[in-house]
C-alpha cells in the first residue's frame, strides 16, 4: 500500500512538472509571437506587395531579347486560373480551404496522427493560408517559434483577404521545382503551355509539387510522380470534383504519352534553361550598366 501511494505521488510530481514545463514553453512561445507580430507589419502592406519578377530587355520592335532574375516567375491573375487546376490544388493541398478560418485544426491533429503511425513525416497539416504566409513571412525554418507566427499570420491573412484573393497570391508564391516560382514559370516548364491551357490531368500533376518539388517531379522522377499522381486524383475524387471512373480514364489516359515523350527532355532542365536570351553578349552590356544604375536588387527582381 505504501508502495503505491508512493507511486502515485510520483506521479503526481510528474504531472506538476510536465504542467509547469508546458506553461513556461508555452509563456515563452506566447510572448515571442507576440513580439514578433507587434512588430509585423507586412500583412497590411500585402495589397500593395509586388512578387519578384524577371526584369525583361526588348529591341527597338518590341521583340524580348533577354531576361535577368534569380527567381522565374510570370504573373497570372485569378480570372486565368482553371477551375480543375484551383480544385486539384485544394484537394492535395487543403481539401477545406473554402471552410477554414486559415488553420484547420483536425488536418493538424489527423498529420501528426499519420506521422506517429509512420514513424516519420509522411503529411502535413498546414493550410494553403499558412503555406503562404510561411513563403511571404518567415523564413521557413521548422520551429515551434515560426510555426505558431505561420498560424497567427495565417489568421490575419484570412481576415483582410478573400479566398480568390488568397489563391491568386497562393499561385503567384508558390515554389515547384526546378527554379519555377508561381504556377505560370512551372506550367511552361513542364508542359509549354500558358496556364489557362492546362488541362485537369497536367494541372493535378502540378499539385502535387509544393509538398515534395523534388521527389515528385515528372522529370526527375516520373515513376513517383505517376505513383503521385493517382493519389491526387483519388483526393479530387473524394472532395467530389470528379468521378472515380473519369479519374481512371484519364490516369491511364495520359501518362504512356507523358512519359513517352519525356524521353527527350533533359532531367536537368529548369526554369534558367527555357530563360530567353537572344543576344547573350548585349544581354550581359546591358545588364552591367542596369546593375551600376539601379543595383543588383532591382535588375534582378
Amino acid at each position: 500500500m505504501d508502495k503505491l501511494h508512493e507511486n502515485i505521488r510520483k506521479i503526481e510530481r510528474l504531472s506538476l512538472y510536465a504542467l509547469a514545463g508546458i506553461s513556461l514553453v508555452g509563456g515563452i512561445l506566447f510572448g515571442y509571437v507576440t513580439a514578433q507580430v507587434k512588430n509585423f507589419s507586412g500583412i497590411n502592406n500585402l495589397r500593395q506587395f509586388q512578387p519578384n519578377i524577371p526584369t525583361k530587355l526588348y529591341d527597338v520592335d518590341g521583340e524580348l531579347i533577354a531576361e535577368l532574375f534569380q527567381e522565374k516567375r510570370n504573373l497570372i491573375a485569378f480570372e486565368d486560373l482553371p477551375k480543375n487546376v484551383i480544385n486539384a490544388f485544394v484537394a492535395a493541398e487543403d481539401k477545406d480551404f473554402y471552410s477554414h478560418f486559415g488553420i484547420n485544426p483536425l488536418a493538424i491533429i489527423r498529420a501528426m496522427a499519420k506521422n506517429l503511425i509512420a514513424g516519420r513525416v509522411v503529411q502535413g497539416g498546414s493550410t494553403i493560408t499558412q503555406q503562404l504566409a510561411k513563403r511571404l513571412f518567415t523564413s521557413g525554418e521548422r520551429t515551434l517559434g515560426r510555426k505558431a507566427l505561420e498560424a497567427i499570420l495565417a489568421l490575419q491573412i484570412e481576415k483582410k483577404f478573400s479566398k480568390q484573393e488568397i489563391l491568386e497570391m497562393y499561385f503567384n508564391q508558390i515554389y515547384l521545382g526546378h527554379g519555377c516560382y508561381g504556377i505560370a514559370s512551372a506550367a511552361k516548364l513542364f508542359f509549354n503551355k500558358e496556364v489557362r491551357h492546362l488541362s485537369l490531368e497536367e494541372g493535378s500533376i502540378l499539385a502535387a509539387l509544393p509538398s515534395a518539388p523534388g521527389r515528385h517531379s515528372p522529370l526527375l522522377n516520373p515513376h513517383e510522380a505517376y505513383r503521385k499522381n493517382w493519389d491526387t486524383l483519388s483526393r479530387m475524387v473524394d472532395a467530389g470534383y470528379l468521378s472515380e471512373k473519369k479519374a481512371a480514364r484519364l490516369y491511364h489516359g495520359f501518362w504512356p504519352a507523358y512519359i513517352d515523350s519525356m524521353k527527350t527532355e533533359y532531367t536537368t532542365k529548369t526554369a534558367f534553361t527555357k530563360s530567353e536570351d537572344r543576344a547573350p553578349y548585349f544581354t550581359d552590356y546591358v545588364r552591367q550598366i542596369l546593375t551600376a544604375r539601379f543595383g543588383k536588387e532591382m535588375v534582378y527582381n
